[in-house]
């Protein structure tokens, strides 16, 4: 089964749900969200073997911690807002060509992988959540972003409010902190099985 992207177009969709977000950091310090890249792979196994489009890999990305200790305000916590931007430099600035990837929200790929997959949660004002779970994006491994191509697979995490003044097309990390725990010289490889990486 080949998976698809999701497109910009589909951004609309999630910010629906921006409404009901509640603090998202707005109150006192930013909510911190802190995760790791783990690896680039190319098939994971549900009910069949998934593998993503031609020059396409999967990205298994660890969230570390939710951390909204410092802040006043109850956070709503929806990972299917978490992406990654891989939009051409030419095309940054206009929304309907912006290639945006977003995690795919599938329950079978914890199972699959042997790991915790990431769900929906509300994290009350002054907590903070350890060990959220993993997601997996599928990316481009062709370096659309014309980043340095020694570096190519390293990829940077986001999260979409869904707010600001252009609403759901302006999908900026609003009042959150995001964090890459990984040292900034790491090198990654891309394998075949997801299972192989260094799930933990």
């Amino acid at each position: 089964m080949k998976l698809s992207k999701i497109s910009i177009l589909s951004v609309p969709l999630l910010a629906t749900g921006a409404i009901a977000l509640s603090g998202c950091g707005k109150s006192g310090a930013p909510t911190t969200i802190s995760y790791r890249q783990i690896g680039i792979c190319q098939s994971y196994e549900t009910s069949a073997v998934q593998h993503p489009k031609a020059d396409e890999g999967f990205g298994v990305f660890k969230i570390e911690s939710v951390d909204n200790s410092n802040n006043s305000s109850a956070f709503y916590f929806d990972p299917v807002r978490f992406y990654v931007n891989q939009s051409k430099p030419e095309d940054k600035g206009n929304i309907y060509k912006r290639d945006q990837r977003y995690m795919i929200p599938d329950a079978r790929i914890g199972p699959a992988l042997g790991v915790k997959y990431v769900d929906k949660i509300t994290i009350p004002k002054g907590e903070k959540v350890e060990d959220v779970g993993f997601i997996l994006i599928p990316l481009a491994l062709n370096n659309p972003t014309q980043g340095p191509e020694a570096d190519k697979v390293n990829f940077d995490v986001t999260f979409d409010t869904g707010s600001g003044d252009r609403g759901g097309f302006e999908s900026v990390a609003e009042g959150i902190k995001i964090v890459k725990a990984n040292p900034p010289d790491t090198k990654y490889t891309v394998i075949e099985d997801c299972k192989a990486l260094p799930l933990k």
